[in-house]
């Protein structure tokens, strides 16, 4: 019954989106598109007097994007046809468990953010020539965007690495760290903290780019995915990295069309005579407290993983003994390391945070 009521929650959450939408247009729909749409459900596809039923130029955009997404899906699911041939059930099973993790975080932050972005971009950017005040908001955006998910990265290289078993053990059971799991989420930190950027310079492309732009990122998808297969078998299968070799592969795929993807937009903006308004080292420049805190952060962590030894070793097809005492002290490190590196980041980076909320309350950035 877990799968029936998987698909169920589906079914719900799309039926609440689609009369959500319907709602909001009947509520707040605009007078000039009350004289033409007489029904709400005129909006459903049906067949127009004098029309014709396709409209090619649609079809050839949607077309474009069909592709675009047909590759991002072999690039981000081809890895389960390669796991069922080539890697046994147990580890699949651990690969499954972290995926489920790292997934949370993109359904619940990264998909917020970038449907926000994509929303924005599509406004202020959309026309063939945007105004300099659009380009100006737009790159201003974009800047505020990258260090933010920056700190969120952050966030998972300092205190996700080291405290990979101890979230295994307290969510599910010690059976798991006899399996590939915590190395495997240990990777998994890395790669969601890529996955962030990947998302909203992708919606930055998926916002401007043109047809010609479309083709290209295409091609690039392609020699992408070509050296993404060869990293997945030879990481995976030649190097018997196993699961690990797969989540290093998508890791590098990500990082590779992260970097096209960037550099796209500081070409877009060179092109639009608005190279003033975005500099690529803006978004990577912090205040020496920031540095200092994730310095500091990750030596403390690190130093209470290798004293409080919470884990030991335990015979073949037994469960690992843990004291609770050390594993309460390890977290507990964790916690104080936290809490002084949220400090620590708000204190130096209040304006992003001040602009964060601006666009969590859909207020316009000064």
């Amino acid at each position: 019954y877990t799968l029936v009521a998987f698909g169920c929650a589906q079914l719900v959450h799309s039926l609440v989106l689609v009369s959500g939408y319907n709602m909001f247009f009947v509520l707040r729909r605009p007078l000039d598109l009350r004289a033409v749409l007489g029904s709400s459900w005129q909006l459903l596809p049906h067949h127009v007097p004098g029309c014709a039923w396709i409209d090619f130029e649609q079809f050839r955009g949607a077309y474009e994007m069909w592709v675009e997404s047909l590759l991002r899906c072999i690039l981000t699911e081809s890895e389960k046809w390669l796991m069922m041939t080539y890697i046994v059930l147990a580890e699949q099973g651990a690969y499954d468990v972290v995926a489920h993790l790292g997934s949370m975080v993109a359904r619940l932050l990264y998909k917020f953010i970038e449907d926000i972005a994509l929303t924005t971009w599509s406004k202020l950017l959309g026309d063939d020539l945007p105004s300099p005040l659009a380009l100006q908001k737009s790159a201003r955006f974009y800047t505020l965007l990258i260090k933010l998910l920056l700190v969120v990265a952050s966030v998972f290289l300092v205190f996700g690495i080291p405290y990979s078993e101890a979230l295994l053990c307290v969510l599910y059971s010690t059976r798991w760290l006899q399996t590939a799991a915590p190395k495997l989420l240990m990777w998994y930190c890395a790669y969601v903290a890529v996955m962030g950027v990947n998302g909203i310079s992708e919606a930055f492309v998926r916002a401007t780019a043109t047809s010609s732009d479309l083709n290209h990122f295409k091609a690039f998808q392609v020699l992408c995915g070509t050296g993404y297969f060869a990293a997945l078998y030879g990481l995976s299968r030649t190097l018997q990295y196993g699961p690990v070799g797969v989540v290093m592969a998508n890791a590098l795929a990500m990082v590779a069309r992260s970097l096209y993807c960037v550099l796209y937009a500081a070409r877009y903006f060179r092109a639009h005579d608005a190279r003033e308004y975005f500099h690529l080292s803006s978004c990577f420049r912090f205040g020496a407290l920031t540095w200092g805190a994730v310095a500091g952060s990750t030596v403390m962590v690190w130093l209470s993983h290798w004293l409080f030894q919470w884990r030991s070793a335990a015979s073949e097809g037994a469960e690992s003994a843990v004291s609770v005492v050390l594993l309460a002290a390890h977290v507990g490190v964790g916690l104080v390391a936290f809490v002084g590196f949220c400090l620590a980041i708000h204190r130096d980076n209040r304006r992003l945070f001040m602009d964060f909320r601006k666009l969590w309350r859909s207020e316009s950035l000064d």
